[in-house]
């Protein structure tokens, strides 16, 4: 009984390792076929590249638009044919919004241009 016990052992130890073979011959197959895709590389950031003044290009182009975070890196993308930094871009619209008062939340995470409120002019009568 023990030989008969060991042989079974060593007939599912030879399936093992015939298993892994084949599943070694398909994973090479599959990372060959992955490594021959070329990935196009992002392009460097270009040199003097000024967050802010492209953002405030999108808002002065389409002035009456609102905009989302995600809107703007597209733009930025699309426009300037790099990669954008994501916590750049947010840090550079809350500047904008907060600091230099150039644009202003239409929500949570859109954003337009300010808009001008300007209070009605008092007329101050004279005594006379």
């Amino acid at each position: 009984m023990r030989n008969s016990k060991s042989k079974t052992r060593i007939a599912d130890v030879v399936d093992e390792i015939i298993k892994l073979r084949e599943s070694i011959k398909k994973d090479t197959e599959r990372l060959k076929l992955l490594e021959s895709i070329t990935v196009p590389e992002a392009s460097p950031e270009p040199t003097e590249f000024d967050y802010k003044e492209a953002i405030m290009e999108l808002f002065q182009a389409k002035p009456n638009s609102v905009e989302t975070t995600d809107s703007i890196i597209d733009y930025i993308r699309s426009k300037y044919s790099f990669e954008p930094n994501r916590e750049v871009v947010v840090v550079r619209i809350g500047y904008l919004a907060d600091t230099a008062k150039k644009l202003e939340r239409a929500k949570r995470g859109y954003y337009r241009l300010r808009t001008k409120i300007e209070s009605p002019k008092t007329q101050v009568e004279g005594v006379g």
